[in-house]
C-alpha cells in the first residue's frame, strides 16, 4: 500500500476533507517516528524490520574514546571495532575488566552509553580502524526527491491502519474535531499493541533456533539478528 492509497482512507474518515499530501507526510513521519520509540511496540529490543547498520566517518581517531551515536538511533546497540564485537560494560562505571584492560593498554573490547555518544574502552589506539554500529533505528522519512504520494516500504505495507488511524488523528485536530481524533488515537493505540504482540513474537521465535550439529552451530556467525531479519522479512513477503 502506498501513501496515496492511505491518503484515500485518512480523507474518508475525515467526511471526505482534501488536506493536501504536504500535510499527510508531515502526519505520516510524526506517526512513524511515535510507533517506533513507544514501549510497548519497541520493548526491550526495538522493532524488527528497523535494525540498520552505521559506520563512524572516517573511522577511529588515535587516543579518542568518544564517538557519536547515529542521529536516527532508537535503542539496542552492538559496536564493533576493526571487526571484533565489543561487549558493553555499565552504564555507570567501566566494569573492573574493562579498568584492567585500559591500564594493560589493549585494544580496544568495552563500549557504554555516554548521552549521544558511547565511549569506547580502551581508547581507539590508531586512526583509520572501522567502528560499526548496530542497532535500531527512527523508520526512514518518506521521500520528497520523486512523488511522496508513491512511497512505500515494509513499515507500510505491513501496518497501514497503524498510519491511517494515526494520520487521521492529526488531520481531525487540525480541523477542531477534538472527539473524533480522540477515537482514533485509540484504535492508533489498539494497532500499536497489535505491533507489539508481532514484535515479540518475532523476538522470541529468533532466541529458539535449533541446530542439527556441532558443525553447524560453528558456522554461524556471532551476532546473527540480520540472518534472522531477513528470513523472517522474505517469509512475511510471501505469505
Amino acid at each position: 500500500m502506498v501513501l496515496n492509497d492511505i491518503v484515500t482512507l485518512v480523507e474518508q474518515k475525515c467526511d471526505g476533507r482534501s488536506l493536501g499530501i504536504a500535510n499527510h507526510k508531515l502526519w505520516a513521519d510524526i506517526v512513524r517516528k511515535e510507533a517506533a520509540q513507544t514501549a510497548l511496540a519497541g520493548g526491550f529490543h526495538g522493532l524488527y524490520f528497523l535494525y540498520k547498520e552505521a559506520v563512524v566517518t572516517g573511522g577511529s581517531i588515535a587516543a579518542q574514546a568518544r564517538y557519536e551515536l547515529p542521529d536516527d538511533f532508537v535503542t539496542d546497540l552492538s559496536v564493533w571495532y576493526d571487526g571484533e564485537l565489543l561487549e558493553k560494560s555499565s552504564g555507570k562505571s567501566l566494569d573492573v575488566t574493562a579498568q584492567a584492560d585500559i591500564a594493560g593498554g589493549y585494544l580496544p573490547s568495552w563500549y557504554s552509553m555516554r548521552g549521544l555518544e558511547i565511549e569506547i574502552a580502551p581508547p581507539t589506539p590508531v586512526a583509520g580502524k572501522e567502528i560499526k554500529m548496530f542497532y535500531c533505528a527512527l523508520p526512514e522519512a518518506i521521500v520528497t526527491a520523486t512523488d511522496p504520494a508513491a512511497f512505500h516500504d515494509y513499515f507500510m505495507d505491513f501496518w497501514p491502519m497503524l498510519h491511517v488511524y494515526g494520520m487521521a488523528e492529526h488531520a481531525l485536530d487540525s480541523v477542531g474535531a477534538y472527539a473524533a481524533a480522540k477515537n482514533f488515537r485509540d484504535r492508533f493505540d489498539r494497532e500499536v499493541g497489535r505491533l507489539a504482540m508481532k514484535n515479540r513474537q518475532f523476538w522470541l521465535q529468533g532466541i529458539k533456533i535449533r541446530y542439527q550439529n556441532w558443525d553447524e552451530f560453528e558456522s554461524q556467525l556471532r551476532h546473527v539478528f540480520p540472518q534472522f531479519g531477513n528470513v523472517f522479512r522474505q517469509e512475511e513477503s510471501a505469505s
